[in-house]
C-alpha cells in the first residue's frame, strides 16, 4: 500500500525565494537542525528549496523536511517531510504530526521576528478524492504504468508516456503535475520517480503550448 502524503503549504508574506532566505536564517540558529539551501531544485531553473534535517548527539537523523519554492506559485511555498526510511508504517496522522513538530516552532519564530501570522495549511482529508482521468486518458495512462519498467524506463516506456502527455494536451485534459504524481505513486512508482515524471509532464505541456502559440 502506497502512502500519499497530504499537501502542506504556507502562504508567504514575501516572494517564495525571499521567504526561503529568511526561513533559512531562522532554522540555521536552531542547535538541533542541519540546514541546506538548494538553488534550481531537482535541476529545474527557478525552483529553490530549503532542506532541514534533525540532528541528535552530533549525528544527522534519517528524517527531516523541505521548503520548496516554485516559479509557478508566487503566493505559497510547499512543505514536505522527507525520510529514506520510516520506523514502522507511516500514516497520514504521523506525517502531519511530524510536519507540525518540525515546522511549527520555526514558523512561530518567523512570525515573531517579522511580525506576521503565517501558518501551515494542511490539505483536508477527503474520501474518494484521488485524481480521476477521462476514459481515453485513463486507458493511455494505465497502459503506460502497466507495461513500464518502474526502475529504469525503456524507450518504449517513454514513447507511451509522451503519448499520454500529447493526448492530455491535445484534448485539454485538466491534470495538474501534482495530481499526476499522486497517480504514479498509487501505480507503484517511487515518490522520487513520480515527481520527476510529473515535472516532465508539466514541462512537455508547456512546450507544446508554446509551439501552438508560435505557429
Amino acid at each position: 500500500m502506497y502512502f500519499l502524503p497530504p499537501r502542506i503549504s504556507v502562504k508567504v508574506d514575501v516572494s517564495p525565494r525571499e521567504f526561503i532566505d529568511r526561513f533559512c536564517l531562522i532554522a540555521a540558529n536552531a542547535d538541533d537542525l542541519i540546514v541546506e539551501k538548494v538553488e534550481d531544485f531537482q535541476g529545474f531553473e527557478g525552483f529553490g528549496s530549503l532542506n532541514i534535517r534533525l540532528k541528535s548527539n552530533g549525528q544527522t537523523e534519517d528524517i527531516g523536511g523541505q521548503v520548496i519554492a516554485s516559479p509557478d506559485d508566487e503566493a505559497r511555498v510547499a512543505i514536505e517531510v522527507i525520510a529514506s526510511r520510516w520506523n514502522g508504517d507511516i500514516t497520514h496522522d504521523l506525517y502531519i504530526q511530524f510536519a507540525r513538530n518540525l515546522f511549527g516552532p520555526l514558523i512561530q519564530r518567523y512570525n515573531i521576528k517579522h511580525n506576521t501570522k503565517l501558518r501551515l495549511y494542511i490539505q483536508p482529508t477527503k474520501r474518494n478524492a484521488e485524481p480521476k482521468l477521462p476514459p481515453k486518458a485513463k486507458q493511455l495512462f494505465e497502459r503506460f504504468v502497466r507495461l513500464a519498467n518502474k526502475r529504469a524506463l525503456h524507450p518504449l516506456d517513454w514513447k507511451r508516456f509522451y503519448g499520454f502527455v500529447r493526448f492530455c494536451h491535445a484534448y485539454h485534459i485538466k491534470l495538474q503535475d501534482s495530481s499526476l504524481s499522486r497517480l504514479l505513486v498509487l501505480s507503484g512508482f517511487s515518490e522520487k520517480e513520480a515527481h520527476y515524471l510529473a515535472d516532465l509532464y508539466r514541462h512537455q505541456r508547456e512546450i507544446l503550448g508554446i509551439g501552438l502559440n508560435s505557429v
